[in-house]
């Protein structure tokens, strides 16, 4: 939608799509800056931007419905009152592994959504009440639109599984396309600096 807008509002014509950067590199990579796990056992890591009631309490049905437990990651110190275990203000590395080990991640975040199928952790999305298109948009390149939860009735998201081998084929795709015109963007800098020495 970012392009549609800089193409129609802007006119501007050479601009090209990519994926976020922290696309640019799979799992592996953000594995091995990833510190060891300190939380045992399956869990629902929770990353909630927008404060919504109706979003906790959603989290807390699904949790009893799964018999999993609640991991909430905190960036502020309001959000310890909660429902899940609060992890308040990871270190930055800390947040690969949260997503990494859990059982499934319940967010309304683009980058935890990134993240999460990025490392082969099958995400719940819940579109934010504003600026969802980039959710979705990362959703439908992955094939895994079936993560979206349309309303908080909807508990069978947790067996509508992803197809990972299609969505890391998807990311690789979008790796190639990123290398090709950072390439060109070299390139074309090069040229330039040349044409005005």
């Amino acid at each position: 939608t970012a392009k549609t807008i800089l193409e129609e509002q802007y006119v501007y014509t050479k601009c090209q799509h990519v994926v976020d950067p922290i696309l640019a590199y799979d799992g592996n990579f953000w594995r091995k800056l990833a510190p060891a796990s300190k939380i045992k056992g399956d869990y629902i890591l929770i990353y909630n931007l927008n404060r919504s009631k109706a979003f906790d309490d959603y989290a807390v049905k699904l949790s009893k419905k799964t018999g999993i437990p609640l991991v909430r990651l905190c960036t502020r110190y309001d959000q310890f009152y909660r429902p899940g275990k609060s992890v308040l203000v990871p270190k930055v590395f800390e947040f690969i592994t949260l997503i990494d080990n859990a059982k499934y991640v319940l967010t309304d975040s683009f980058h935890a959504t990134a993240f999460s199928l990025n490392l082969n952790t099958e995400p719940i999305c819940v579109y934010p009440p504003e600026y969802s298109s980039r959710l979705e948009s990362i959703l439908r390149m992955t094939g895994a639109l079936q993560k979206h939860v349309k309303n908080y009735d909807d508990f069978d998201v947790v067996d509508r599984k992803i197809d990972f081998d299609m969505v890391n084929k998807a990311l690789d795709e979008q790796r190639i396309q990123i290398r090709e015109y950072l390439a060109t963007v070299f390139e074309d800098y090069a040229k330039q600096k040349s044409a005005l020495q």
